[in-house]
């Protein structure tokens, strides 16, 4: 590899929210299959300027590497809380053919990303308790394909996860959203805990009008799980016909929680028949025995609790 001039660094900073990242400047990259690779392994250089010094690096590449700031292990947060995430890369590689996911104990989080890869991250949507949050990195690795010589031996695409550990705490969360439940259940029940004794409000609405289908109010004598139950039907007791409803959850404490479900018609198991199974990641993945791990977690503490139905 050379870079230009030599006080740059081989690797650069990876900005997500645009095309311009820093240390710019290659002039050549080179890589070996995995198939090819001896040791000792000569190489030549060639077809390069020689008007400026240069150079040589010979480095295993192992995708963009991945580093979240703005909270330490361990800490204490609650309602939205803003995280860096710092990413290098050794690829060459432009905000292009990078992007970033974020992750609540291996489920999908609520999260947006704003100028300096800064991550705003809603730690409402997760019940209150020790969490990791993961950043993942996916990135295509830049290879200039030669009919000759085509790549079928060279990883391509990277995908490089961190974490960080979290105690999330909050007055009032969201533990089961019930999307992508069905009318054939009869009744869905959508989870919401608080963490003291509290007055709480809810809706159900449709999204498209605003038009109300199901109310909700009451009081929670002490800390626990909040469970709006609804069969699919309208305040006149006629079937709702639309595929997506929205829930909007108020705690005085407070809390503003508002949760957008779609409705499975295609058909789903009733409730008091279902055997609780899921697949399994593939141990072997970088990502696989980590997401097992948390899916399990998940699974484990959803379902445990008292809960009170409004």
């Amino acid at each position: 590899m050379i870079c230009d001039p030599v006080s740059i660094p081989l690797w650069k900073n990876i900005n997500l929210s645009n095309t311009t990242n820093s240390q710019d400047g290659w002039l050549v990259q080179g890589s070996v299959a995995n198939g090819i690779v001896t040791d000792p392994m000569y190489l030549m250089v060639s077809n390069i300027s020689h008007s400026c010094d240069a150079f040589f690096s010979g480095i295993p590449y192992s995708g963009p590497q991945v580093i979240l700031g703005g909270a330490q292990d361990g800490d204490i947060v609650s309602n939205t809380i803003k995280l860096e995430a710092m990413i290098t890369d050794l690829s060459g590689a432009t905000a292009n053919n990078q992007q970033l996911a974020v992750a609540v104990n291996g489920l999908p989080a609520r999260w947006s990303l704003g100028p300096s890869n800064t991550i705003s991250l809603d730690t409402h949507y997760a019940p209150s308790g020790a969490y990791q949050v993961i950043a993942a990195d996916w990135s295509s690795f830049p290879v200039v394909f030669d009919l000759q010589n085509p790549p079928m031996d060279m990883q391509v695409t990277y995908d490089t996860p961190t974490t960080l550990s979290l105690d999330f705490e909050n007055s009032a969360f969201l533990v089961n959203s019930g999307d992508m439940c069905g009318p054939e259940v009869g009744t869905n029940y959508i989870i919401f805990g608080v963490n003291q004794p509290d007055t709480i409000s809810a809706t159900i609405s449709d999204p498209s009008n605003g038009k109300t289908l199901a109310s909700y109010s009451g009081y929670v004598p002490n800390a626990g799980q909040i469970a709006l139950a609804w069969n699919f039907t309208q305040t006149n007791g006629l079937p709702y016909t639309n595929d997506s409803y929205a829930i909007h959850f108020v705690a005085n404490d407070p809390a503003d929680l508002l949760v957008t479900n779609t409705i499975s018609r295609q058909g789903v198991r009733y409730a008091g028949g279902v055997i609780i199974t899921h697949a399994g990641e593939n141990p072997n993945d970088p990502f696989g025995s980590l997401l097992n791990s948390y899916a399990q977690t998940w699974i484990d503490q959803t379902l445990g609790g008292a809960s009170f139905f409004l």
